[in-house]
Formats: C-alpha cells, structure tokens, sequence
C-alpha cells in the first residue's frame, strides 16, 4: 500500500463528509426557521434532506474506495522501501526523510571528501542531474565522470573533475549556506580553494587557513574596476600574483604538515 497517498485520501474523506454534514445541518436549520411551512411539510422536507445526505455520503465512500483500490493495485508486489524510493524520486521529502532515518549509522560515519555547513535548508533533487535515491537515502548525481552524494548531513564526492567539484561546491552552498566545512585530505582541501577561487564562487570556509587561501586567490576589486598604475602591465602582473598566491598556499600545506608530524613526533615520546 501507499501510506503517504492513504493518508490524502483519509483526509480527502474527511473534509468531504464534514463538508456533506455541515451542509444537510445548514438546510435543515433554514426548514425550522421558516415559518411558512406546516409541521407535515417540515417533515418531508427533512427526509428527502436525509436522503440526500445518505446519497452524497455513499457517493464520497464509493469513490474514495475506487481510488484506494486502484492504490493498492498500483503498489502490488512492490516493498516499503521500494515505495519509498519511488516517492523520493518523485519530490517526497518526507519519504526521503524516512528512508534517511533507517539508514545505519555506520553507513554515514565512513570518511569521505565532503561539504557540511551550520545551516541546514530543506532536502531538494536537481532534476536536471539525473539523481538516483539509494535504499539508505543517500542521492546519487553523476557529474563529469565523478559522483556526488547528498547524505542529508553532508555532501560528499568521488573522482571529481574541476568542473564536478564546482557543482558540489554549488549544491554545497545551496543546502548549506555560503559558509562550508570541509572534510578530506590537504591536498582535496587545497583543491577545493583553487575551483571555488577560479570560478568565483560566492563561499567561505570554516578553516582559517583555507579562508586565508582564498582570499589570496581571489581577484583584487581594485584591478576589476581598471584602478591600475600601469595598464600596459597588468596581465603581467596578474601572472606574477597568482604564482605568488599559489605558492603562499603550498607553504602554508607544508606548514600544516610539520605540524602535524611534530605533534606525532611529541606523542611518541
């Protein structure tokens, strides 16, 4: 069966015969009121007002049973998670939600290169991408030869190119605001702050040294608005700019790998 088109057609009934009681009671308050009408016509008028009740009500039982059965023939063979896959596909964020809720846990805590963020907006499938919906509610979108995967929490991705790891940060910002965690290697972080830099994407990052890095990257306001001494100069100039920013990244990752090593070093003694 399908609980969620159940539940619509429950309410359906619902409003419908509280819709056919209100009615038969506003008629019949109009009857009693109306001082032309004897004791015998009165109590015509109100059985042929029953009578019409009854047959409204049975019209709305016959047709909400016609539309349950086809329901259930519709869903035959077919299992609960299945269905609810089915109505994920289809814009159900409340079958998404569910099928999210009896994934288990350990299926989430498995490291991945990811996006998360503070500020979480509702669920949303990008139609255009193709998504796939996994038993445990995980979105699939294949991109440029990699995949993107909407755990709800966070957003992970696989084997991205450039232009894959664009639309992740993308989704990324859309699901979680412009200010982004992110979870992976140096190296994938690095990576990260390169695209978002290259294309100008409205983001920010929780780790200061990534958030450093890009604003490093980042092109100067000054030179967009043609507010440069020497214009025969300035692609020149750009170049030697972005070499430098680069390379600034590139010490402040071998930074963060001494770091790392000292600390491990100092565990060991």
């Amino acid at each position: 069966s399908s609980p969620f088109t159940l539940r619509s057609l429950r309410e359906e009934r619902s409003t419908r015969l509280s819709g056919i009681s209100e009615d038969f009671e506003r008629r019949r308050e109009r009857v009693r009121l109306d001082t032309l009408l004897g004791k015998r016509r009165k109590r015509s008028v109100y059985s042929k007002l029953r009578e019409e009740r009854l047959e409204a009500v049975n019209g709305v039982v016959a047709d909400i049973g016609g539309k349950r059965r086809s329901i259930y023939a519709e869903n035959k063979g077919i299992t609960w998670q299945d269905y609810l896959i089915r109505e994920a596909v289809d814009g159900n964020s409340v079958a998404l939600q569910v099928l999210r809720s009896n994934s288990r846990k350990a299926e989430r805590d498995i490291p991945r290169d990811s996006f998360d963020g503070p500020r979480r907006k509702p669920d949303f499938l990008y139609w255009n991408l193709s998504p796939r919906v996994y038993k445990n509610g995980d979105v699939f979108y294949q991109v440029d030869g990699g995949v993107i995967r909407d755990e709800g929490e966070k957003i992970s991705v696989e084997n991205m190119s450039d232009e894959g790891l664009k639309m992740a940060l993308e989704i990324s910002t859309a699901r979680f605001g412009s200010l982004l965690n992110v979870d992976g290697s140096r190296e994938f972080k690095a990576r990260v702050v390169q695209v978002a830099a290259e294309a100008g994407l409205e983001v920010e990052f929780s780790l200061p040294w990534m958030q450093a890095a890009l604003e490093a990257l980042m092109p100067d306001p000054g030179k967009e608005h043609g507010l440069v001494d020497e214009p025969g100069n300035e692609r020149d100039m750009a170049k030697k700019q972005s070499k430098g920013r680069g390379r600034e990244l590139e010490i402040e990752l071998e930074r963060e790998k001494e770091i790392d090593m000292e600390q491990e070093e100092e565990l060991e003694r």
